[in-house]
């Protein structure tokens, strides 16, 4: 399959999300095109040669009428049959494969929304068993744990599982191209409070973020105050104007004045456009 759907299929066979009807039809299709058998068939030349020596066998007993020289006919039209089908199917299933990525796509902000509820739980839980084991680090202390303490410490990786398996279906989601086309860089793709954790001031002192070091990126925002989320794409788009739409569209003015005073004091006429970037270090106006 051109575009890989199995981690979303998985949250769907394991009920994670509920994906649609047509959904469920075009995998049934695609796994019934994958089913069918190659149909055995003789190669014509094959049968030539057999026929050759049932007419020597035949001729040594005057029995050339018991001979069926139709035979290497029938086998290439068997043969030819046979071609048809197997490139039929492959045709089926790459026109099925694309309306299921269809299918897929349109239903990607209901995927995506069907997800959150359970990423959001697992996030809780995870964030809630990170700060226990900080606390719990002492292997000596840790022994005499209490039975839900252990049991909370226990379930981490579960919980890790599940936030990694939702990753991977917006992952595919987004190959497929359901990503935001304003956070180009995905700032606010995971983590709400991506300017809160790595200030632009700090970004401009420091180009690598806080968390390079850290031997996970998402325990990481967890122990230190990220807001993760797992955000549709407009929702994502709606961070991105609030933390920066005011400060693009002042920008933008402020370059639209410096162009029309330039024009002004030069006597001329031209016109440019600007490209107006968001970049880790902050806004980058390219004249």
């Amino acid at each position: 399959m051109p575009a890989n759907l199995t981690p979303i299929f998985d949250l769907g066979d394991r009920g994670v999300i509920k994906l649609p009807d047509e959904i469920g039809r075009l995998r049934a299709t695609l796994a019934q095109l994958n089913a069918v058998d190659e149909p055995e068939t003789e190669h014509p030349a094959t049968v030539a040669d057999r026929l050759v020596q049932q007419t020597v066998d035949a001729a040594a007993t005057d029995n050339l009428d018991t001979v069926d020289y139709s035979a290497p006919r029938a086998a290439a039209r068997a043969a030819a049959i046979a071609q048809h089908r197997r490139e039929a199917v492959v045709a089926a299933v790459s026109q099925v494969q694309a309306a299921l990525a269809g299918a897929v796509i349109r239903a990607a902000t209901d995927i995506v929304t069907g997800m959150q509820p359970g990423f959001n739980k697992a996030v809780v839980e995870l964030r809630d068993a990170l700060q226990m084991a900080a606390e719990w680090s002492d292997p000596a202390r840790a022994l005499g744990a209490p039975a839900k303490v252990r049991a909370v410490l226990a379930a981490r990786h579960d919980q890790r599982r599940q936030i990694d398996a939702m990753l991977a279906g917006r992952d595919a989601l987004q190959l497929m191209g359901y990503r935001s086309s304003v956070d180009t860089q995905g700032k606010f793709g995971l983590c709400r409070n991506f300017d809160q954790l790595w200030p632009r001031t700090a970004r401009q002192l420091h180009p690598a973020p806080p968390w390079n070091d850290a031997p996970d990126r998402l325990d990481w925002w967890l122990t230190h105050g990220g807001d993760v989320w797992l955000p549709t794409v407009a929702e994502q788009d709606a961070q991105y104007e609030r933390a920066y739409g005011d400060a693009i569209r002042e920008t933008a003015q402020r370059a639209k004045q410096g162009r029309a005073l330039a024009e002004m004091l030069g006597g001329g006429t031209r016109h440019h456009e600007i490209t107006i970037e968001s970049t880790p270090n902050g806004l980058v106006v390219t004249p």
